[in-house]
């Protein structure tokens, strides 16, 4: 699934990137790293509420 994922990115930015100009290509990468760091947040959120509920029991 990750994989799959990768390569449309991989695939959408070598479509995207040569018309892109420079502010462009930046904005578009930090988007990603948000988008990763959001998801890295909430799944760590996620792991302790499960940790602390399988404890709990």
């Amino acid at each position: 699934m990750v994989d799959h994922i990768l390569a449309n990115i991989s695939v959408y930015m070598t479509k995207t990137v040569p018309q892109m100009n420079i502010p462009e290509i930046i904005v578009s990468v930090l988007a990603v790293l948000v988008i990763i760091h959001a998801l890295v947040m909430l799944g760590r959120v996620l792991f302790q509420r499960y940790r602390k509920n399988t404890k709990g029991s």
